[in-house]
Parts: C-alpha cells; structure tokens; sequence
C-alpha cells in the first residue's frame, strides 16, 4: 500500500507551492507504517517469542489461510484459484447480516471453499464447506473444527444430500468461486479446456459461470459471493446466466478492484463484484 500514498494525497507537480507539504504528509506516513511493521516483525521473529496478543495472531492465521500455497501457478490458472482478502470475506458476512432476517438461523455452505477462510470468519454458525481440492479440505478441517467439510466436485452430480443438507434446509452459499474462462486469450498456452468435469446443464466457457448456475440447481436461498463484474454487464455473460439472473435478484453489492487480491496482476485490474442475491419467490 506503501506505492499508492502519492496517488491519495494527488501527485504534486513541478514548481507547486504544495509540493513540499505533500512530500512530507507522504514521508510522515510512510514512516508510521514501515515502523509499526518493523516492531510487528520483530515481534514475531525473536528468537524467544513472547505470546502474540490476539489481533497479531488473527493476522498470521489469515495470512496462512489465504496463501495456500499447496497449488503450482498451472493448476491455480486452471482452477481458477484466487484466494479471497480478509476485507472481502466481512463485507459478505455484513451483507447477509444486513438482509437476511434471523440469518444465524440459515446453514451457510462454500461449494469451493479452499481453506475455509469464509467458514472461518462465520465461527458460531452453522456451515458446511466442499472442494475438489483434497488438500485444501484437510488443511482446512485442521484450521475449523465447527464446520463440515467434503472432498467433492460441486459442478459434478452434487447435490444437498451429498453434503448433509436436507432438501428443506434454508442455505445461503457465500464464497469465490473459481473464474476461469477457458477461451480468453490470457495465458492460454497453460490452460486446459476442460479443467474439472462438469454435468451438461452447467457446462459455460467459465468455472465461476458454471458455479452460479449450480447456486440455482441447489435453490439456495441467498447467495453472497464474489464474481466478475462483466458477468452482469456483458451481453454474452449475461445470456449464458440467464437462468440464474431469472430466478435470483441482486439486492446488495460491492464493487472492487481485482488488484486488490495476491497472485493477480498489479497493472491489469478488472471490476470484480461482491454481490448479494435473493431468490426470487415468484
């Protein structure tokens, strides 16, 4: 964040009378934050630690949840795997908590849930998680003892009993889920056409297509997750999800900058929403 402080106190220009207050409002924060970030350091590396107080043991625990570092950069490409920021994963939590009435009452399920790390941060409620990933899953049962988790394919004859969920359970799905489209020209000499099997009624160029597609085939009552903006707003996006945008309305969003999460671009920032659906009772 250190690179972006010019950019929030506006670039001074050559020969303006602010120039040198501004360099100095940047140089004072920049100072502040490499401090605190050195005594957090040191901290953490004596060689006869002290006990971390409880926010500094928040933050190694969601830096170890987020990395996940299990994966080659082939395989995060192809099953579209980019693990979801702390900040993200609350403003879902909020959304549901800000509509949904008596929502500590609703089974939250991650279809991919990685690590858990959306499970995590619901500590107290009931939910359950699944993931291709055998991996992630183990991992992620270590880290959260309250939540169930299965090793399945959720694009592939999934279904709510295949997870424990009894067919007139109330289900709100949050997570990011995978996005991944198999025609785009971006690293397409290390993407593989079809990444994972998927059942023909849910079959798109993209993996996160496929998966809001599979939210609808659960009936879920709410869905919270994070998705390409262009999924809304592209034509041929918007006709492949047809079935989806029929059934469920967009009653709460978010819009961010996909810069925003580690192992992405830095210079090629796309819109990405983090969107709360309803179905549609009607």
């Amino acid at each position: 964040r250190l690179y972006h402080l010019p950019a929030l106190f506006g670039k001074p220009k050559r020969g303006d009378r602010k120039n040198t207050f501004q360099n100095k409002k940047v140089a004072a924060v920049t100072k502040k934050l490499t401090t605190a970030r050195r005594k957090f350091n040191r901290r953490i590396n004596r060689k006869t630690p002290r006990p971390l107080d409880k926010l500094a043991r928040d933050m190694l625990n969601f830096k170890y949840i987020m990395e996940q570092n299990h994966l080659s950069k082939n395989d995060m490409t192809n099953l579209g795997c980019f693990y979801t920021p702390e900040k993200f994963i609350n403003k879902i939590i909020e959304m549901a908590d800000r509509n949904v009435k008596n929502a500590d009452s609703y089974t939250f399920v991650d279809t991919s849930c990685g690590y858990g790390a959306f499970l995590v941060a619901l500590n107290g409620r009931k939910t359950v998680g699944c993931d291709i990933d055998e991996t992630a899953v183990n991992t992620a049962r270590s880290l959260d003892e309250n939540s169930a988790y299965y090793v399945c394919n959720s694009l592939k004859n999934f279904t709510r009993e295949s997870v424990g969920l009894k067919e007139d359970e109330k289900i709100i799905i949050v997570g990011n889920p995978p996005y991944n489209d198999v025609t785009s020209q971006v690293k397409s000499s290390i993407k593989n056409a079809s990444p994972c099997e998927i059942d023909d009624d849910l079959k798109t160029r993209d993996l996160g297509s496929s998966f809001l597609l599979s939210y609808d085939k659960l009936e879920a009552d709410y869905v919270g997750v994070l998705h390409p903006l262009s999924y809304l707003i592209k034509r041929a996006n918007f006709n492949c999800l047809k079935r989806f945008y029929k059934n469920y309305k967009l009653i709460d969003h978010c819009v961010v900058n996909s810069q925003g999460f580690n192992s992405t671009s830095k210079t090629n920032g796309f819109p990405i929403i983090l969107a709360f659906y309803k179905r549609d009772e009607n």
